[in-house]
């Protein structure tokens, strides 16, 4: 069994990369690493390869000897991709679709797991909302995702690949500190309670947003990858969100540790930022959860997967 990942080096990449090492089931399993900066291992059956996807030569590092399952989890942030259209596109876009062809002309089909978005969505969202919703994207991000995604969809119709797509929401709780990150709050406001720090939201209490817990989000991968193919049934899932407004998280925040999230928290809403990362519809996703993803339940098994 050889299993890649790509955006090894991420907040998620870690964490799955983590899970996989320590299943025994996989005691034996190779396990390669790609990123631009991977966290250097001494573990006997992972490789790190270094780089971007965008590179050929990477590429075929990366495959040097056959795959059997691809985590693609690799991208460049949306952000940086609307101000570097090129490096988006030779990544987000080109370079994804270098991998599907890689990973589909084995001569074994692949499992292939891609991390999609729900930027594909677009800003204006129909309330409530379905997981059928069309697409309509209002970044290149989104649209590289959404290009992707459906070549990733054709492979599998043609039977070059197994596996699907599973559009993430903001996952959290990343790690305190600067992020450049515009939804960077959506996890700040996890360590600022905990650790009694004063905090400026930029989104009213009254916002909502789609939340996942990391733990919960690489269930989903792994069960994407592990699943039996008679029960995925689609090539693209919107993964299960708790729908959850700022005002939730912060009471749910102030009864973990005890403290007043009034006496900590300011507000300063900015309606661009409310408008693209505090305006969530109440989301029905039947398909993906008959299929076997899952949200974190409630807010309170959120914190607890968050916090330990």
């Amino acid at each position: 069994m050889h299993i890649l990942i790509t955006g090894a080096g991420g907040f998620v990449g870690t964490a799955l990369s983590k899970k996989l090492l320590s299943d025994a089931t996989l005691a034996h399993a190779r396990i390669t690493l790609l990123d631009m900066s991977v966290e250097a291992t001494s573990h006997p059956n992972v490789r790190v390869v270094s780089g971007s996807l965008s590179d050929e030569a990477v590429l075929r590092e990366s495959f040097e000897d056959s795959v059997d399952t691809v985590y693609h989890l690799g991208s460049v942030p949306g952000g940086t991709a609307e101000r570097d259209p090129a490096l988006g596109r030779g990544v987000n876009l080109y370079g994804t679709l270098k991998l599907i062809d890689k990973s589909a002309s084995q001569a074994a089909p692949p499992r292939f797991v891609f991390a999609s978005s729900i930027e594909v969505y677009g800003e204006t969202l129909p309330s409530p909302m379905s997981e059928n919703v069309s697409p309509k994207p209002a970044t290149s991000y989104g649209t590289h995702k959404l290009i992707t995604g459906l070549a990733l969809a054709d492979a599998i119709r043609r039977g070059t690949l197994t596996g699907c797509s599973l559009r993430l929401p903001g996952v959290v709780a990343r790690p305190p500190g600067a992020s450049g990150l515009v939804s960077a709050f959506m996890s700040d406001i996890f360590w600022a309670l905990r650790d009694g720090r004063r905090i400026t939201v930029p989104v009213s209490r009254e916002a909502t947003g789609w939340w996942i817990s990391r733990e919960r989000c690489v269930d989903n991968l792994l069960h994407a990858a592990t699943a039996d193919t008679s029960i995925l049934r689609a090539s693209t899932y919107q993964m299960p969100v708790l729908q959850l407004s700022i005002k939730q998280v912060l009471d749910a925040l102030s009864t973990r540790f005890n403290v007043d999230w009034s006496d900590l928290v300011t507000f300063e809403p900015n309606p661009r930022v409310e408008a693209l990362f505090g305006s969530y519809p109440a989301l029905s996703t039947p398909e993906a959860e008959s299929a076997g993803f899952r949200n974190d339940g409630t807010v309170q098994q959120l914190l607890a997967r968050i916090f330990g």
